[in-house]
């Protein structure tokens, strides 16, 4: 590797003209770049590595999200809200100056787009390096034991320099005997050394069956995911992928980084070979299908058969209206998974049926029927996503759900009933964000006593949230913002697990009921833009022992606060922004205000005056007072006693 690296650093230093490109493709390309980036990390104040370039690139949701990852990193700007692959090629264009770039390519020709550019060959590791990394990979330490040594350098032979192999044939065959590893070596003069893919697959035909789904879904579905979703998903399964997922991860076929389940290319490849073995002609005989060719091929010809049990199929790029049929799904009895990502081009006959017992996991963007199929079946259903859909209601009656844990139905513009809840008990996500229609929620609303995060957010016809009637222990994030309540019921009391609420542009909001001091676990109250809003109930505020964050910016008819805002022993955070109304601050006990950091006063222009008690506050690091003229001339005067504080905009104390 030695080696390797010094040759592409010479060559990226030896463009003159301060600009340069490198291009590698070979073998172990990516690890060479990753360590030649980490190598030239200190060398540049801004830097970007873009992973899974070609995956992600497939479509304009993937290019869109390479895009924002390398201006956020570039810019160190976060949140760009990029609308278009096209903005985003622009303002890379004109606000990013590369200085150095290193791209690695499968295919040297696509490096010839480029008019100045180096090209080096990958070559694999040599072997004192490839001997060391596939030892601490079979024995954990850096030489073979003595009755080993033969046999590890037979298999190293086998290898071709590839560092991946080394990792997946050293995990595979650690604590194994002597008599393993000869039959692994058997297995490895069978196959022509050319097909790494061969070498690879070792590792895999020594799981067992179940690890061997988990492994084939990840590949052909669930790279790159949030490690609790695909958790989720395949629990739903019966795959056990708690233990699964540990088994692929130590035999390094996968690997988890921060919270993310990650696949080599050629791993992920070596996956989607296994399962078009049966017959690589006819995918209608395969287990899973996620290329569009193959999908579209099983479809036009209603070809499908009871040996899918998986589809993920990404319409983002289709222009011409696609029909499904009832015909298209008949035989599909054994589906566990369907995914159809972003298209509304994608039309469904109104006799659609999906005649599967086993669907774990149903999530069709811009799903066009007003309701789902009449022949749904939920017995095993653990995740449905319906977002942008025409959905009114989600089917008729109380059709048993009883394993349904997450339901995304945001931006189903037509929804206008949700009753049919009350048959799920063991939910714990409802997500009805952007639901214009929408202008109530279920009254058993409390019989849903797993539901953990509950977000209503932008239903702009929401007035009212239901009375609930028993202990909702469960619930942690509620979510209101921008809807159209004016005030939350008394029995709000009972979410008494609840951590975080959010009322933020709640503009008929007119105040709160003394029953929110209650909800002794809350450390988040955003009541931001909320524009009705006067004040808080004078009394004991600070029974919110856990609140850290509390947001009353632009809060413009907001004319003072609870003298016992100063018992918020936890508060850490305190926005007060463009509280144009407010004239004064507590001066009651706010010494006790011990962890608070961040306190903003910005823009609000009749604040007259600070309390004495505000020197007490031993942990503040911030103090904002922008565009507060009558606060002016007494801060010059006062702010030099708060040691350690940064106060915006004027004064560096």
């Amino acid at each position: 590797m030695d080696e390797n690296l010094k040759e592409v650093e010479l060559l990226i230093n030896a463009q003159s003209n301060g600009v340069s490109m490198v291009g590698i493709y070979g073998i172990g390309k990516t690890t060479i770049a990753k360590v030649v980036y980490n190598d030239m990390l200190d060398q540049f104040q801004r830097h970007n590595f873009l992973e899974n370039v070609r995956e992600k690139s497939k479509d304009g949701h993937g290019l869109l999200e390479l895009e924002e990852k390398l201006l956020s990193d570039i810019l160190m700007e976060k949140n760009l809200g990029l609308r278009n692959i096209d903005e985003g090629i622009e303002k890379i264009k004109s606000e990013c100056c590369f200085e150095k770039h290193i791209v690695t390519t499968r295919n040297k020709r696509c490096l010839d787009v480029y008019e100045s550019y180096s090209s080096y060959e990958a070559k694999g590791l040599a072997h004192e390096q490839a001997k060391e990394l596939f030892c601490w990979n079979a024995f954990r330490k850096c030489h073979p034991k003595d009755n080993y040594v033969d046999l590890s350098n037979h298999i190293l032979d086998y290898a071709k320099g590839l560092p991946l192999a080394f990792v997946v044939l050293g995990s595979f065959l650690f604590q194994r005997d002597v008599d393993e590893w000869e039959s692994t070596l058997d297995k490895l003069k069978t196959n022509p050394l050319e097909d790494i893919q061969k070498v690879l697959q070792i590792s895999y035909d020594g799981l067992d069956d179940k690890c061997k789904k988990l492994f084939l879904d990840i590949a052909c579905f669930f790279k790159d995911e949030d490690e609790k979703f695909v958790t989720r998903i395949l629990e739903g399964c019966k795959f056990h992928p708690k233990i699964g997922l540990r088994v692929l991860d130590e035999r390094c076929l996968i690997s988890i980084t921060n919270d993310t389940i990650r696949m080599h290319d050629l791993l992920q490849e070596m996956g989607w070979a296994i399962v078009c073995q049966i017959d690589s002609e006819r995918p209608e005989k395969w287990s899973r299908l996620w290329e569009l060719q193959d999908i579209e091929s099983v479809f036009t010809r209603n070809k499908g058969t009871k040996n899918i049990k998986g589809i993920f199929i990404n319409w983002s790029r289709i222009i011409e209206k696609r029909i499904l049929t009832a015909e298209a799904f008949r035989k599909m009895k054994r589906l566990r998974l369907l995914k159809v990502r972003f298209n509304s081009m994608v039309q469904l006959s109104q006799d659609f049926e999906l005649p599967c017992h086993d669907l774990v996991y149903f999530h069709w963007d811009c799903y066009p029927l007003e309701s789902l199929p009449s022949n749904f079946h939920t017995d095993n259903l653990v995740e449905l996503n319906l977002w942008g859909s025409n959905i009114k209601h989600l089917w008729e009656g109380n059709m048993p759900a009883e394993k349904l844990k997450v339901i995304f139905l945001s931006y189903s513009n037509h929804l206008v009933d949700i009753s049919s809840i009350s048959s799920m008990p063991n939910l714990e996500t409802l997500i009805l964000t952007g639901c214009k229609s929408l202008e109530s929620l279920p009254r058993n609303l409390h019989k849903l006593k797993c539901l953990q995060t509950l977000s209503c957010d932008h239903c702009s016809n929401l007035e009212s949230f239901p009375e609930i009637e028993e202990e909702m222990r469960s619930l942690r994030k509620l979510n209101l913002s921008d809807t159209g309540i004016t005030e939350l019921p008394s029995s709000i009391r009972h979410l008494n697990g609840l951590e975080n609420l959010d009322l933020s542009y709640c503009k008929n909001l007119l105040g709160l009921l003394d029953s929110i001091y209650s909800l002794s676990s809350l450390q988040a109250l955003n009541l931001s833009e909320c524009s009705e809003l006067v004040g808080f109930p004078d009394i004991n505020i600070g029974s919110l022992k856990a609140l850290e964050f509390l947001d009353l910016s632009f809060c413009k008819n907001l004319l003072s606060l609870s003298n016992s805002i100063g018992c918020l022993s936890s508060l850490r955070t305190l926005s007060l922004t463009n509280c144009s109304k407010l004239k004064g601050f507590p001066d009651i006990n706010i010494g006790s205000l011990k962890a608070l950091e961040s306190l903003d006063f910005s823009s609000c222009r009749t604040l007259e005056s600070l309390p004495e008690s505000i020197y007490k506050l031993s942990s503040l690091k911030t103090l904002r007072i922008a565009n507060c003229p009558k606060l002016e001339e007494m801060l010059e005067m006062k702010l030099g006693q708060l040691s350690g504080v940064t106060a915006f905009p004027h004064y560096k104390l």
